[in-house]
């Protein structure tokens, strides 16, 4: 009589410093947290905060083999990064000089690309269920 396997299919797990979303996610990080270098921004500390907790994020998700909670982190952070041009830069409070086309639309493309990178992180990481 032999054996049958588990009704979950077992697969490798991702090896810490492996887990390519995560590097990916720490390059935009990094983009994020120079850019004040190259786009004139009046609020350069915003970009230089979230580019970091990008890079923290990411490193934290590449230490630990990509778990579920840095993920979630990353996605939370790549929210906050979209949404952020109407909190930080575009309220009646805050002088018309403080938000660009280019400081937006910086904020956008990298919030979705850290959102969509982290998506794809935590779904490959999971082990397909059979219904």
């Amino acid at each position: 009589m032999t054996a049958s396997k588990s009704s979950t299919s077992q697969r490798k797990p991702v090896r810490p410093w492996a887990a390519w979303p995560n590097w990916i996610n720490i390059a935009l990080g990094l983009y994020l947290a120079l850019s004040p270098l190259w786009i004139v921004i009046d609020r350069q500390s915003w970009f230089t905060i979230l580019g970091v907790l990008i890079i923290l994020a990411g490193l934290w998700g590449v230490r630990t083999g990509s778990s579920a909670l840095s993920q979630w982190a990353q996605i939370v952070l790549g929210i906050l990064t979209f949404v952020s041009p109407w909190m930080v830069f575009l309220p009646p409070w805050v002088p018309e000089t403080a938000s660009t086309p280019v400081t937006n639309w910086t904020l956008w493309i990298i919030g979705v690309l850290v959102f969509v990178v982290a998506i794809i992180g935590m779904t490959r990481g999971r082990a397909p269920t059979r219904v």
